[in-house]
């Protein structure tokens, strides 16, 4: 179905508007999970409390409210333990935000941060290029986008990249990077126009992400075995990322014409 570029970015807009998370809610809401689930009117915990109450309570509430959940092992002589949840939400100014929540044991409090944007135009493009006005219809889309990202963007940061991308199931997410991390400013689909590019060479060295839609638990192990397959690959990588270390250069979008002569045609 054709989407008008104009339509989609208004939809955008709107959705996220509509679904806006005030960040304050957010980081309260987090706050008083945390608070349930490790001290229960405890002031302070052993290491081996703490760790149970990790792996069981707080992961499965935190997980149960969408959020992606890892466990962080400190591997030098201190060996510190702690977690890191993840979550992204609607903002109705700057799209998408990633937010991060970290502890480790013996820290006062829970650390705040965040690594990923994803702009109202990434979404408004990702609505037109999958031909829906749903956000329900690119919600996969996107989940992958979120997972994916830190990983990449790691990755990105070892290479030098000025650019960054995630691979989606039917796209990538093109961006750079902004003052909290990653910004994915734009959405295409290489290759649309029956023609090879630098991004699809690049892209098609990545491994594929399923069409059927993986839990957000399934998505979180993707994202894990990718750091490992990303250094592995690095070389090959490395051959084809040329263009990434230098600034985006803006060009005209064909697609959208190409677009519009055939919602003429029909």
């Amino acid at each position: 179905m054709y989407v008008d570029p104009r339509v989609a970015h208004a939809r955008a807009r709107l959705v996220l508007s509509e679904r806006a998370v005030n960040p304050s809610d957010l980081d309260a809401k987090v706050a008083g999970i945390v608070s349930a689930s490790l001290y229960r009117g405890k002031g302070t915990l052993s290491l081996r409390e703490f760790r149970r109450r990790v792996e069981t309570s707080l992961a499965t509430a935190l997980r149960g409210q969408g959020f992606g959940f890892d466990v962080l092992i400190d591997t030098s002589p201190d060996k510190r333990y702690g977690f890191l949840a993840r979550i992204t939400v609607a903002d109705a100014i700057n799209g998408l935000r990633g937010v991060s929540y970290s502890m480790m044991w013996g820290e006062p409090g829970v650390q705040i941060g965040e690594w990923l944007t994803i702009a109202p135009h990434a979404v408004a493009r990702c609505l037109q290029r999958n031909g829906s006005l749903r956000l329900s219809d690119i919600r996969y889309e996107l989940m992958c986008a979120s997972a994916m990202a830190l990983p990449m963007a790691y990755f990105a940061q070892e290479l030098g990249w000025k650019q960054v991308f995630v691979r989606t199931p039917a796209g990538l997410f093109v961006g750079d990077w902004g003052g909290t991390g990653m910004v994915l400013r734009t959405y295409f689909q290489p290759g649309l126009n029956g023609r090879s590019s630098k991004w699809t060479q690049i892209s098609e060295l990545l491994p594929g992400l399923p069409a059927e839609p993986m839990t957000q638990d399934e998505l979180d192990g993707f994202a894990r075995t990718l750091v490992g397959w990303l250094r592995a690959n690095r070389a090959a990588i490395e051959m084809h990322s040329a263009f990434l270390r230098e600034p985006h250069q803006r060009v005209e979008d064909h697609l959208d014409a190409a677009w519009q002569d055939k919602s003429l045609a029909a």
